[in-house]
């Protein structure tokens, strides 16, 4: 109790200094609590299921270990672990990219998010629906009777939590379904959901591609070694009916369900974990810097208690009290920082990652920012009590100081050398993605887009069954559009600039194997839409129809990746098995990340264009399955009044056909970027503070220094030094010391490459501008940090030090 109250008044007596400690600490502890309650929620915490240690995920595994897998199957993969691997009891889910329908409510059209899963989904995952049940093997099934599984928030907002629901019609995807189920509050997988339909896996359709996910509990009695055992005897047979191909040495494996559901977020969740680690190490040894800088000016008390006969375990104690009650302040207050921290984590990343919604402290968090806490108080305390044990009691009570002696400063510059080797990696890791989120978002588009207004619809809708009736509702709406005064051009597109596309398997001419390519169906006015240069032959016209000669549009970067040095117009191709000629090629757009190719987050990727008007039935249902639809319009006209036309021209075709989104392009392209925005703004603002705190250290070593050399500053001026030749010598210390920690910095930064690698695009891992820049501007930080001790040295008076010493 001493001790503590001993630590309570210095810290009143001293508020200026901890104050600025319990900042940097709660800014350093606070950053790690945010980071750690996400990397908690996505890969420590249990999953919300009933013993998720005997759930996984069925995946394609492929050479190099479990690192390397697809979370996608086919339906050739799930019929045969469905019926024989018996220590598996399995379930699927729909790997869709568009997951919305319409729903009708009131006369009126909802765009809801769907799910698509099998038979016996939650009974795998072992979360009975709250009310009713869940889909049958009948209902699992083509043409089984359509039944849905509703969410309890779609419950309570569409159908204001009636229990009498279960049985009732509803009309859902333009065809009556009949409601089975009400899921729990709360409940969730992967991604939220309105409602669940059934997914009736089969071998055909999107089931020949690796559409599906496929999870796993173990059956009682099994163990997960014999589940793997069973997986291993059907390599043969995967390899040779399934879709992976018989040479990419594919086969079944197994991972737990948290690995499977986060395979895409470990790595950069180990960045960002790496990122604070660095940032708390720093704030840890700023504050030992301070309090050993402090340490100093108190060695007469410390000397004058260990000559009464205090036993030096006792200065300890008190010291290690002192930095352990500041920690545990400092450690409140991150707790506090670390809560706006996540609020803001959510703010910039949710559209990235889903489940930063769900992601909220619990037990582990707080007993981790305890334990963060702790460490950090015995950390920086154990400096200054080390110094402690070193005091010399003869010198210390005669008050003799060193004149320019070195080892007085090598523990402090040790220190703030290390902050700077610590800082360089995470300045240098935070230029490069910052460059890289720069280069994409500077890309070329390829198209003019200004004035274009995007919105989204779902056609997976039974009303739309067919081409005729699609391109009947298409023609309706864009004739509606052109009737309105200030539209330019109006068009339909199965996918957008900044999108990912459908990819399908193409035949070149005169070759016998398939090639991959990205397709989008259009709408003749779709070029003129968005502006797209024509560079060979002619666009699309209402004449391409049913009954003309099946045509396409493809790219220049098809036209360059498959056909090079050959004329590209009058080529035939065949795609989907189709015979089909192109008729022209235009410029390149930007794409999302393709799925297929070594392309970036957005490329250039090689597409082809057919039109509406030539798409068949079977197409056009596959691929609304996937995606929604996009009417683009172009209109120099307010966003809010395209937005009504468009609204106005879709009613007048479908009053239940509903508009989910409005977008321009910029909402788009900062859609399709959100990841690497995420990353790189996150890890710059860690990277400023880090800067910041390596600041505060350096101005620390160097304001020391001065006030350690002050006799001897003032014998050297005394002697005929000038204040340059003064200042040059107190600062030489320190700038030793920083250069050092740059030096290692560097070198460290070249660990980097193999966890940034591939995060870059357009920016070499060792870029000299970021090297040379985060170098300069730890040298210019230098600079800055010295001013003020250096006015001290130019205000010295040598007579006057002389007689104070």
């Amino acid at each position: 109790m001493h001790d503590l109250r001993y630590a309570f008044r210095l810290i009143r007596q001293n508020w200026a200094f901890s104050l600025t400690v319990i900042v940097i600490l709660a800014l350093a502890i606070g950053a790690n609590t945010a980071v750690l309650s996400v990397v908690n929620a996505a890969m420590v915490r249990p999953l919300p299921y009933p013993d998720p240690d005997r759930l996984g995920a069925v995946l394609a595994m492929y050479p190099g270990g479990e690192k390397s897998f697809e979370h996608g199957v086919d339906g050739v993969s799930w019929e045969l672990v469905r019926d024989r691997v018996p220590s598996l009891d399995v379930a699927m889910s729909g790997d869709g990219f568009g997951n919305g329908v319409n729903l009708g409510v009131n006369e009126r059209g909802a765009f809801v998010h769907q799910a698509r899963v099998s038979a016996w989904f939650f009974r795998v995952l072992g979360i009975a629906p709250l009310i009713g049940r869940e889909f049958s093997a009948g209902e699992d099934r083509e043409g089984g009777p359509p039944a849905v599984i509703l969410s309890y928030a779609a419950w309570k907002k569409y159908f204001n939590g009636d229990r009498n629901i279960i049985g009732r019609g509803i009309h859902l995807r333009g065809e009556p379904y009949t409601v089975i189920g009400v899921m729990p509050a709360g409940f969730r997988f992967e991604e939220d959901a309105d409602l669940w339909t059934a997914l009736r896996p089969s071998k055909r359709g999107e089931g020949s591609g690796s559409n599906y996910a496929m999870i796993a509990r173990l059956r009682p009695g099994a163990t997960w070694e014999q589940a793997r055992s069973q997986l291993a005897l059907l390599t043969d047979d995967v390899r040779r009916m399934a879709s992976f191909g018989k040479t990419s040495g594919v086969y079944l494996g197994l991972a737990g369900i948290q690995q499977a559901i986060t395979q895409d977020l470990r790595e950069p969740l180990m960045i960002l974990w790496a990122a604070v680690a660095a940032v708390f190490v720093l704030g840890c040894v700023n504050i030992g810097g301070m309090l050993l800088a402090r340490a100093s000016g108190r060695i007469g008390e410390i000397a004058t208690r260990l000559a009464l006969g205090a036993p030096l375990t006792r200065i300890v104690r008190q010291l290690l009290t002192e930095s352990i009650v500041l920690g545990l302040i400092g450690g409140a207050a991150g707790v506090l920082v670390g809560w706006a921290g996540l609020a803001a984590l959510r703010a910039l990343g949710a559209d990235s990652f889903a489940f930063l919604n769900q992601v909220d402290f619990d037990w582990r968090v707080l007993l981790a920012t305890l334990a963060l806490t702790l460490l950090a108080g015995i950390g920086f305390g154990l400096v200054p009590a080390w110094q402690a044990s070193r005091v010399d009691l003869r010198s210390a009570q005669s008050g003799s100081r060193t004149v320019a002696g070195r080892k007085r400063f090598v523990s402090l510059g040790t220190l703030v050398g290390g902050q700077v080797a610590l800082t360089v990696p995470l300045l240098i890791g935070a230029g490069l993605l910052l460059h890289t989120f720069l280069y994409l978002w500077n890309m070329q588009p390829g198209f003019d887009p200004n004035h274009v207004l995007t919105a989204r619809f779902s056609l997976q809708d039974a009303r739309y069954g067919t081409s005729q009736e699609i391109n009947r509702l298409f023609d309706h709406v864009i004739e509606r559009l052109h009737e309105t005064p200030g539209i330019e051009a109006a068009a339909v597109s199965l996918t957008l600039p900044y999108q990912r596309a459908l990819n399908m398997g193409v035949q070149l001419p005169a070759a016998t194997k398939y090639e991959v390519t990205n397709s989008v169906y259009v709408t003749p006015e779709y070029f003129a839409a968005l502006r797209i240069p024509l560079l060979q032959g002619r666009v699309f016209t209402a004449g391409d129809n049913m009954n003309s000669a099946k045509v396409t549009i493809v790219n220049q970067a098809f036209a360059n990746f498959y056909l090079k040095n050959q004329a590209v117009a009058g080529q035939v191709l065949r795609l989907g098995g189709n015979p089909i000629q192109i008729v022209g090629v235009v410029g390149n757009v930007q794409e999302k990340n393709a799925g297929w190719g070594d392309f970036g987050p957005i490329a250039q990727v090689p597409t082809v264009f057919v039109p509406a008007a030539q798409t068949g039935d079977e197409f056009f249902k596959l691929v609304h399955t996937w995606f929604p639809s996009n009417w683009i319009v172009r209109s120099p006209m307010p966003d809010h009044q395209v937005i009504a036309a468009i609204e106005n021209a879709t009613r007048s075709a479908d009053p239940m056909l509903p508009i989910s989104e409005f977008r321009s392009v910029n909402d788009l392209k900062a859609e399709s970027l959100t990841f690497q925005r995420f990353l790189a703004a996150l890890v710059n603002a860690l990277a400023i503070l880090a800067a910041l705190l390596t600041t505060l250290g350096i101005y620390g070593l160097i304001a020391n220094l001065v006030s350690e050399r002050t006799k001897e500053l003032g014998i050297r001026m005394a002697l005929g030094s000038t204040t340059s030749g003064a200042i040059g010598i107190a600062l030489k210390p320190a700038l030793r010391w920083v250069l050092a920690g740059v030096i290692v910095g560097g070198a460290a930064s070249f660990a980097l490459e193999r966890f940034l690698k591939s995060y870059l695009w357009g920016v070499p891992t060792a870029d000299p501008v970021t090297l040379f820049g985060v170098a300069g501007s730890l040298l210019l930080a230098t600079a800055v940090a010295s001013l003020a001790p250096a006015a001290r040295i130019v205000k010295l008076n040598p007579a006057e030090t002389l007689r104070a010493e």
